[in-house]
């Protein structure tokens, strides 16, 4: 049956699909077709346009609305984990900052002595944006009051 499933360009025949869809086709060849349609995408168009609308199964009745609800249900329930677990981490979270970090300051004895920062750089830099600023505002009133003369 190997020899008949695909024509000389490699794609299905007629006769191999109808096999298919019999399912009186090996389990070799089977295989070897799906794995063909999965990768050729004008022998699964074909495949697929092959079905009449008789050969289709129709859902049963409520069972669009079922799978709806279901999904509606689970949609909420994972809300609800996401929601716990998110809480549940922020509350460790804040557990373990303030208890490990408040019971080491208390705990401490020794006063850690913290250099203060030299800003002497910074004041100096305020300084003179501070100057410049007062020189901008200095002549722009200087300016105003020739204008108005």
């Amino acid at each position: 049956m190997s020899e008949v499933l695909f024509d000389e360009n490699g794609h299905l025949t007629e006769k191999s699909i109808k096999c298919l869809k019999d399912g009186s086709l090996k389990s070799e060849d089977t295989i070897m077709i799906l794995d063909h349609v999965s990768e050729c995408e004008r022998c699964s168009a074909y495949l697929a346009d092959g079905f009449d609308d008789t050969e289709l199964v129709k859902a049963p009745f409520g069972f669009c609305d079922e799978v709806e609800n279901k999904i509606k249900s689970r949609k909420s329930n994972e809300f609800i984990f996401y929601s716990v677990r998110v809480s549940i981490a922020a509350c460790m979270a804040l557990m373990i900052v303030f208890s490990n970090t408040l019971n080491f300051i208390v705990n401490t004895k020794k006063v850690v002595g913290i250099a203060p920062p030299n800003l002497s750089i910074v004041n100096s830099i305020n300084t003179n944006i501070s100057n410049f600023s007062q020189k901008i505002i200095n002549m722009e009133g200087f300016n105003n009051e020739n204008e108005k003369r």
